[in-house]
């Protein structure tokens, strides 16, 4: 029950994360309005997050790394999968890939949105493998959230409100850097599936 509830919430989260972003960028109709509801959005996703930690900490007090590998495993597949979906549904299926510019930047950001709201499944399976220094390794997941939250709010917020200010503002442009999310999510599965075949399918 407890490895569901970590999926759910963890998926929930990311999904009201991007939907947060999505919704605001809709139209530049009542714009004051949807930032309001953008950070209504955030506030839902900052509960859900905040469910993790004490559910993960019990599953590293039991000591075992694998149990906690094989959720963040899951949860990551099942972030990304239904992420996905949410993206395609808000574009109503005509987001054009054109749009998107495979440069350093976009690489960049999307390997610290892979790492932004998986700071608590890191920590803690850091924390399993490390029983002897676990109290010290989880009082830093703050600090890893706290970096990454620094380059959404002073390098990836700005980019977005530069768009929606634009006199030449398209929805598929705004999509093309949401979708850069969407790509963290997608590549933050990839080690996760490493680290999985490694020590949990072995």
């Amino acid at each position: 029950m407890i490895y569901v509830l970590i999926i759910l919430a963890y998926s929930l989260a990311c999904n009201l994360d991007l939907i947060a972003y999505l919704q605001h960028g809709k139209s530049r109709e009542k714009m004051a309005f949807s930032f309001a509801r953008r950070n209504q959005f955030l506030l839902l996703t900052r509960l859900f997050i905040f469910v993790l930690p004490p559910l993960l900490g019990y599953l590293t007090l039991s000591g075992n790394a694998n149990t906690l590998i094989k959720v963040a495993y899951l949860s990551n597949i099942s972030a990304a999968s239904t992420m996905l979906l949410t993206f395609l549904f808000y574009s109503k299926f005509k987001f054009k890939t054109s749009y998107i510019g495979m440069n350093t930047n976009t690489i960049i950001s999307s390997l610290i949105f892979a790492i932004y709201l998986n700071a608590p499944f890191i920590g803690n399976v850091v924390a399993s493998t490390l029983p002897e220094y676990d109290v010290v390794i989880v009082q830093l997941i703050p600090i890893l959230s706290a970096i990454t939250t620094i380059y959404v709010v002073y390098f990836f917020d700005p980019k977005i409100a530069e768009i929606l200010d634009s006199d030449e503002f398209h929805v598929e442009h705004y999509h093309s850097l949401i979708i850069e999310k969407l790509f963290g999510r997608i590549i933050s599965i990839l080690p996760w599936i490493f680290v999985y075949l490694v020590h949990v399918s072995k």
